[in-house]
C-alpha cells in the first residue's frame, strides 16, 4: 500500500473520533463538528477508494495530466459565461440573489462542469 494512502487512512479516522468526540462532550458550532465529521469520512473513503483502485500503479500519467489540464480550461471558460450571465440576470433585475447564492452557484458550476469535461475527455481518449 502506498504511503500516502496509509496517512489518509490513519489521519481520517482521528479527524472523525475527534468530530464525534467534540459532539458528544463540546459545545462548538455543529458547522465546526459536521466539517471534520465529513472530513475524517472522506479522508478514509478515499484511502481505501483509491487503494482499491490503483494498488502499486501510478494514478497520474501524461495522458490524466493533459485531460485535467484541458477539462478546467475548458471550466473556467464556462464558469465565465455562467457568472457574466448572473451579472446580467442580477443587472436587469429578472433575478436578485445574494453573494452566497451567487458564489455557491458558481463553485458548483465549476467542479461540475470540470467533472463533466473529464469524463467526457476520458471517454474519447485524449483531450486535443
Amino acid at each position: 500500500m502506498k504511503k500516502e494512502y496509509k496517512y489518509r487512512l490513519v489521519i481520517g479516522p482521528i479527524i472523525l473520533l475527534i468530530g464525534i468526540a467534540l459532539l458528544i462532550f463540546g459545545k462548538i458550532d455543529d458547522l465546526i463538528i459536521g466539517t471534520l465529521i465529513i472530513a475524517g469520512i472522506v479522508l478514509l473513503l478515499n484511502g481505501v477508494l483509491k487503494h482499491l483502485r490503483y494498488k502499486n500503479m501510478p494514478e497520474r500519467d501524461e495522458r490524466t495530466r493533459k485531460i485535467g489540464a484541458f477539462a478546467a480550461a475548458y471550466s473556467w471558460v464556462v464558469t465565465i459565461v455562467f457568472i457574466t450571465v448572473l451579472f446580467w440576470l442580477n443587472h436587469f433585475e429578472i433575478w436578485k440573489m445574494t453573494v452566497q447564492q451567487a458564489l455557491g452557484l458558481t463553485l458548483y458550476v465549476m467542479i461540475f462542469v470540470t467533472l463533466i469535461f473529464q469524463w467526457h475527455l476520458k471517454r474519447k481518449g485524449d483531450a486535443e
